[in-house]
């Protein structure tokens, strides 16, 4: 089973992961964190198969949660899910760490597909 994090605070974007983890194939087991220190408390405090992450958190912004964390040798793939359409923004997540980046709004296919990619190239990448 695939253990993720969803760091997301829009309740229309949660709805969004879940109905496209529900019709996956894969199984996973969901821990939301809806602000960005309540994201950063459970990667310190558990371990996570992927983490898809908005940039645009309250409390702590998702740039700040992946330079903290995706760059360590034990950090979990992360996707990024956020409405920002800039370069720079798309860029920096690839630079610090991220796997895949997805432009909100997005459809449930691409989603589904940014997802089955990272869980096809890095999910279980601990031998779990």
């Amino acid at each position: 089973m695939l253990r993720l994090l969803l760091a997301e605070d829009n309740p229309g974007d949660v709805r969004l992961v879940k109905e496209a983890l529900r019709t996956s194939p894969v199984l996973t087991d969901l821990t939301l964190a809806t602000d960005g220190e309540a994201a950063l408390r459970y990667l310190r405090n558990s371990r996570f198969d992927l983490v898809i992450l908005d940039l645009n958190l309250p409390k702590r912004h998702g740039q700040n949660i992946l330079q903290l964390c995706a760059a360590t040798d034990e950090a979990p793939p992360f996707v990024v899910c956020s409405s920002s359409l800039r370069q720079s923004d798309r860029e920096l997540a690839f630079l610090v760490g991220a796997k895949e980046y997805v432009a909100k709004p997005t459809d449930l296919d691409e989603f589904i597909k940014a997802i089955q990619s990272i869980v096809d190239r890095w999910g279980n990448h601990r031998g779990k």
